[in-house]
């Protein structure tokens, strides 16, 4: 049985594909199996991938039914595991050598369910890369524990900075929500809920490719993709019994943009759900998120919020002082 299943979802990727297969085969940490799983795509991905199965007895090809999505295609992935650790890699990325190294290292001995590197480098074509910054957590020295449910929004969703424990996944029976976008927010909902501790690393690097053809930068309802994962990840954990637990339940985003009487709608049908939680939650969340969430509750029609509130939700209004909290609300934009 090997020891790590590494889960890497294949659609479009050949400029990428080869850089990213290298840096797993090559990690100093060997006894792997390479479960790459491809979509069907327009591209010679699936030639690379089967050069590369030939030369490497690890790589498994699998072929997904149909195209839906990274979801999908990363519980295709679950199912064929057989490692007793589980790390999920983005066929148009790579990782340092040691990387799989560390982080097993790092989830035995502090004998954690999950471990999350926060060494990730932003690659630009022609441009230097650079350090994603994930403050507070950039004091620490090496590697420190976290309570995982007070850390959802703490830690970056995405699913490649993460190492699992298989047992735990399987035992709570966990998958990807099949959506088109941020499945991985949904994972991390429901991950961090169903464990006490998690393990948080600064090293080594990954390095995540900035391209514009990529599904997210695609996806122009971005807000809307979002909250449906916050709905999809409420029912869960008001399921499980997880939602006085101190678990957040939304955080305001950059791309919050109530544009229209639909994108009103829906996040006041979402708001009507979890009001009363977050009412006696309160300390969990920022001032901007229960003022963007007061407001669309307290305005009676879309045409009210409008001639009150701005629809585009921006970070300015917070001062730019030690404690970050103060509303400046002259500062919400394009009034």
């Amino acid at each position: 049985m090997s020891i790590v299943s590494v889960i890497i979802p294949v659609y479009n990727v050949e400029k990428y594909l080869k850089k990213c297969l290298e840096s797993v085969i090559n990690q100093t940490y060997k006894d792997l199996e390479i479960i790459c799983v491809y979509d069907e795509s327009s591209d010679k991905s699936l030639d690379i991938l089967r050069e590369y199965e030939k030369t490497d007895s690890r790589i498994k090809v699998v072929l997904s039914d149909k195209k839906e999505g990274l979801g999908a295609a990363r519980n295709k992935g679950l199912k064929y595991a057989t490692g007793e650790y589980l790390y999920f890699l983005d066929s148009d990325d790579w990782i340092d050598a040691d990387y799989i190294e560390k982080m097993l290292s790092a989830l035995i001995k502090n004998n954690t369910d999950i471990v999350a590197n926060i060494g990730i480098l932003f690659e630009r074509t022609n441009k230097s890369p650079f350090l994603m910054k994930q403050l507070p957590l950039e004091t620490f020295e090496h590697e420190i524990l976290l309570d995982a449910r007070s850390s959802i929004f703490n830690i970056n969703w995405s699913v490649w900075s993460k190492m699992y424990r298989k047992s735990f996944i399987d035992n709570h029976k966990l998958s990807f929500p099949v959506v088109k976008n941020a499945e991985d927010v949904y994972f991390q909902f429901i991950t961090f809920a169903n464990t006490e501790k998690l393990c948080v690393i600064k090293q080594p690097n990954y390095h995540y490719t900035v391209r514009d053809e990529s599904l997210y930068n695609a996806d122009t309802q971005k807000d809307i993709s979002l909250l449906k994962v916050y709905d999809l990840a409420f029912e869960y954990l008001k399921e499980n019994s997880f939602l006085n637990s101190g678990i957040k339940l939304f955080c305001v985003d950059s791309t919050f943009n109530i544009s229209s009487f639909e994108k009103y709608e829906q996040f006041k049908e979402y708001f009507l759900k979890v009001q009363r939680y977050v009412d006696t939650q309160k300390e969990l969340y920022s001032p901007i998120d229960l003022f963007f969430m007061n407001n669309i509750l307290s305005s009676k029609t879309y045409e009210e919020y409008c001639q009150t509130n701005c629809p585009n939700v921006l970070f300015s209004f917070l001062r730019k002082d030690s404690k970050r909290k103060t509303i400046e609300k002259d500062s919400y934009a394009n009034r």
